[in-house]
């Protein structure tokens, strides 16, 4: 990487700008995700499953049917079992990202953990 200014860490400054816009798309992804389960706890309309997807889908969003219901059974899946891959499944639906590059941050981010708890004892 030549002409690629470095970082006071040794890593281009390109990198450092590609990860962080990674790590902003994924930190609104989870702002969305909240936000959409603040919403869901307080519509109560007695409406079955369907129809809500159907209401959300025409009224409140501009998602298409299937992200709809794609977000709705991936929720349904983590409530049923805590699992990593459904959390990067939903978390690179709603940011745009692969779920590999959700997979290699979240990895990233349990790595710092790690290596820093370890530090700070």
């Amino acid at each position: 990487m030549s002409g690629s200014q470095l970082d006071d860490d040794g890593i281009p400054e390109a990198v450092d700008d590609a990860f962080l816009a990674k790590l902003e798309a994924v930190s609104n992804a989870e702002a969305r995700v909240a936000e959409l389960a603040d919403e869901l706890e307080r519509v109560d309309t007695g409406l079955d499953e369907e129809d809500t997807r159907r209401l959300l889908w025409a009224h409140l969003t501009g998602w298409s049917l299937s992200d709809i219901s794609e977000a709705f059974d991936a929720v349904e899946d983590l409530q049923q079992r805590d699992s990593r891959d459904l959390t990067v499944r939903l978390l690179a639906q709603l940011s745009d990202n692969t779920q590999e590059d959700v997979r290699d941050f979240l990895d990233e981010c349990d790595r710092l953990e790690r290596k820093y708890a370890t530090e700070g004892r």
